[in-house]
């Protein structure tokens, strides 16, 4: 190839690159706000079975963020960094009834 084709390729990648990085980022801006309106929706449910669905929703968004954080090295701020630790056996009941309790008792995200 020649270099002006290898630096059109790679101009339009870099391009490609930011508009993909700047999606995601407002993406995990979302994702933090569905955190924290599902973790007020486990709070307020009145009993752990009521509130399986949300913490089903918020096992599914870590296990995204995790493989964003972890496989692909993407920096995902602080706060989501803790909900993907704190979150990692969330699949596990105990785990479950364990954040049921401390939501329910007032905690609004999980702190490491």
């Amino acid at each position: 190839m020649e270099l002006a084709v290898v630096n059109d390729i790679f101009g339009k990648s870099v391009e490609q690159y930011d508009s993909a990085l700047l999606s995601i980022k407002h993406c995990l801006i979302a994702y933090e706000r569905i955190c924290a309106e599902l973790i007020e929706e486990i709070s307020s449910a009145d009993s752990l079975e009521d509130a399986r669905q949300s913490f089903n929703f918020l096992e599914d968004i870590q296990d995204k963020i995790s493989t964003l954080s972890f496989n692909r090295k993407i920096n995902i701020g602080k706060k989501l960094d803790v909900f993907v630790r704190e979150f990692d056996s969330v699949y596990d009941d105990r785990m479950k009834e364990y954040w049921y309790k401390e939501f329910k008792s007032g905690v609004k995200w999980p702190s490491a």
